[in-house]
């Protein structure tokens, strides 16, 4: 399952023509879009909304081999508009706190620096591309999947030569409608990784054998999920022979070892 998750109904529109969604009439919370393998949220402008939106979709379908993908308008000082960028570093402005989404393929879009403001921006930090979405999208998001499936894409749509102020709902529609093959090249890419973690994902096999050695809380058994999982993504082969799990005696050491890998 791919959930796209937008802020703006103008940012939806051509996404949801591209996939031939139609519309979710049983979501009242929410304007919820689906397609085949495929939701999209309408989740309205700010963190607190986008993080509601997201969690709304995790409560529908908690699988952990689904793609989350942020789709929405930003500005930056200097790029010119119509640029597509994906982020590589995610930072809350309220609170300094960053995360970085793993770049695991060839992504369309400049990789780049995303900061999530409370508000619009018009003095536009140098070199940073400004949001008031993605920290609390991917903050909630993550906790739904593995991290290599939790992604950003911003097109920019103001600068500080156009300013804020000049964006419309057909100026937004037309960014968005503009950068639709790199969305679609994006969703296939993420697409093509959910298989690696899915439930039949060589990653399950070693879980069960771990979890049958070493007695793991309910938190390491997430950490050894993930851990496990993202070995899958970045390659294949057998996990069990990929690390020195037999010199492992705890399930504290096994988590050490896993996530250095």
């Amino acid at each position: 399952m791919i959930n796209l998750v937008v802020a703006l109904a103008s940012e939806a529109r051509p996404l949801v023509r591209h996939f031939r969604m139609s519309r979710d009439r049983s979501s009242t919370s929410f304007r919820v879009y689906t397609a085949d393998r495929m939701r999209l949220v309408v989740t309205g402008v700010g963190k607190v909304n986008s993080a509601a939106g997201v969690a709304y979709l995790g409560g529908l379908d908690n699988r952990p081999d689904q793609v989350w993908l942020n789709v929405g308008l930003a500005g930056h000082h200097s790029l010119a508009v119509g640029t597509g960028i994906i982020a590589l570093k995610i930072t809350d402005q309220g609170d300094s706190r960053s995360r970085y989404p793993p770049r695991i393929a060839d992504l369309p879009g400049i990789g780049s620096h995303v900061m999530t403001f409370d508000k619009p921006v018009e003095d536009y930090p140098a070199s940073t591309v400004c949001d008031m979405e993605a920290s609390a999208f991917y903050g909630i998001a993550i906790r739904f999947g593995t991290s290599e499936l939790v992604q950003c894409y911003k097109v920019i749509s103001d600068n500080k030569s156009t300013g804020v102020c000049t964006i419309e709902s057909s100026m937004a529609e037309g960014l968005i409608s503009a950068k639709l093959p790199e969305i679609d090249e994006l969703s296939s890419i993420l697409e093509g990784l959910a298989c690696a973690v899915s439930v039949h994902s060589p990653a399950e096999k070693p879980y069960g054998q771990f979890v049958e050695q070493w007695h793991f809380s309910a938190t390491q058994r997430g950490q050894l999920r993930e851990a496990l999982r993202r070995l899958a993504v970045r390659g294949p082969g057998d996990i069990l022979r990929a690390g020195n799990w037999r010199h492992c005696k705890t399930a504290k050491s096994l988590l050490k070892v896993s996530s250095r890998k």
